[in-house]
């Protein structure tokens, strides 16, 4: 008896480091920070050049659906309806082999009518992102199964064109945003930028709007984008 007990807490241990080892093996796997192009939810600002490269924002409204809170941030429940929570990300787009680098060193948001503001230093905005070639996301080519085999019609599939890919650096600000255009009034958020090639980097405030739009079916209304040369984050 003292034989099998011991044989089967031997292959228990030996099952619980191999469990243990597997988990380390899959924490040490690199992450892909390839920028990838965004689904069509995804709204485009306009854009500014920083370094030879167009640096403009993309805003996935969630309306509604559950998010994590931010600090400063929450937003009764309520107002869940206004086109928000949302994702917010910088995108800078270059020459392939010129730019190298982006990195968001700061961001600051405000909301005008609710009277927000917070500020996210670079310590909760991650590190340095480098440019690479983009990765096109192919359309899915999912069908929808009809009632029986025989009633199912087969279409003739037509090509789609992919886009060519870019040559950009991409970063999303780590934490989902109550903002709510029709309830905040202008959503602006003023990011501090670098741009770096191979011998010159340029860093700049570059500030982004959101204006109220109380049709909750049309896409999202951005200002004008500009660069804060004078260095004020926000206007």
């Amino acid at each position: 008896m003292c034989k099998i007990r011991a044989s089967k807490e031997g292959m228990i241990s030996r099952f619980l480091i191999l469990v243990m080892l597997a988990g380390l093996a899959s924490c040490a796997q690199q992450v892909d920070q390839s920028p990838q192009s965004p689904g069509q939810a995804y709204q485009r600002s306009p854009e500014v050049e920083l370094n030879g490269a167009k640096v403009y924002s993309e805003v996935l409204a969630l309306r509604g659906e559950a998010a994590t809170h931010m600090a400063q941030l929450v937003y009764r429940s309520s107002q869940a309806e206004f086109q928000g929570p949302m994702r917010w990300r910088f995108v800078a787009e270059g020459q392939q082999g010129e730019q190298v680098t982006m990195q968001v060193k700061q961001v600051q948001i405000e909301t005008e009518e609710s009277g927000r503001k917070v500020v996210i230093h670079a310590d909760g905005l991650g590190g340095v992102r480098p440019f690479a070639m983009e990765k096109i996301r192919k359309p899915s080519t999912r069908k929808r199964a009809g009632r029986l085999k025989s009633q199912r019609v087969k279409k003739l599939e037509e090509p789609v064109e992919l886009p060519d890919p870019r040559w950009m650096a991409s970063f999303e600000i780590p934490s989902v945003l109550q903002l709510f255009p029709a309830a905040d009034g202008r959503i602006t958020v003023a990011a501090k930028i670098q741009v770096s090639s191979a011998d010159y980097s340029e860093t700049e405030w570059v500030n982004f709007a959101l204006l109220p739009e109380k049709n909750t079916t049309k896409p999202l209304k951005f200002r004008r984008t500009m660069i804060e040369y004078d260095g004020v984050p926000i206007d």
